[in-house]
């Protein structure tokens, strides 16, 4: 796996008995591929069109303790009509929570949660398992810890914002006493180490401008 690609992590579980990884590989075994439903929150197109243009996909699947590494090949929207799990007629198709997005996976393969300590998440900076620990995300991407995060747009120009104040995009308003005070933030309650790489971020105008030598009596 080359250190400048981007990797996709999912976050699943096991449950009402099921194996998941197991379920998935005797598939994948007997069709040479397997469809993985994406349960909970799925990812934007934004992100997701130009990870797909990559020649390689990389998919993690992690769970709590275990960490497999998947080849991707196409991801469709809606009910694959075959090629799936059997678990999925009774406990996915049909529920209130059925998927609209499925992965093709092309392989399977095990590896150890300690992988992951090279890796970092791209939106944050934070390190993976940091994130993992105290964030519910269903799914995010990251790269390799050596790996320049990429720039970040700057806010376009914003009417009168130099009779306001100069944008310091370094800094945020949601950042109260070193934790992040935005409830709708995966942060949120956290401590906020990287608020420039933060999409929720609120850029702070705390810089004055000069408006010209007058002298003030």
């Amino acid at each position: 796996m080359d250190v400048s690609d981007k990797i996709l992590l999912l976050r699943y579980s096991d449950f009402n008995g099921v194996d998941t990884i197991a379920e998935h590989k005797n598939v994948l075994a007997s069709k040479g591929h397997c469809w993985w439903a994406k349960l909970g929150k799925q990812p934007g197109k934004k992100y997701l069109k130009p990870f797909l243009e990559k020649a390689y996909k990389t998919v993690l699947l992690y769970t709590s303790g275990k960490l497999y590494k998947c080849a991707l090949g196409k991801v469709i929207n809606g009910k694959p009509e075959k090629d799936y799990p059997e678990y999925y007629n009774s406990d996915i198709f049909g529920t209130i929570s059925e998927p609209s997005i499925f992965f093709e996976l092309l392989s399977i393969e095990k590896l150890e949660v300690s992988f992951l300590n090279d890796y970092i998440v791209t939106a944050s900076g934070d390190k993976v398992l940091y994130a993992l620990k105290k964030s519910i995300s269903s799914y995010m991407y990251i790269q390799h810890k050596d790996t320049p995060l990429p720039p970040k747009p700057t806010p376009g120009n914003r009417k009168n914002s130099m009779q306001n104040g100069i944008i310091d995009n370094t800094s945020c308003q949601f950042k109260k006493n070193g934790k992040c005070n935005n409830k709708y933030c995966v942060d949120y309650e956290y401590e906020c180490n990287n608020p420039r790489y933060c999409f929720k971020r609120r850029p702070v105008k705390n810089v004055k401008p000069q408006t010209g030598d007058k002298n003030v009596n």
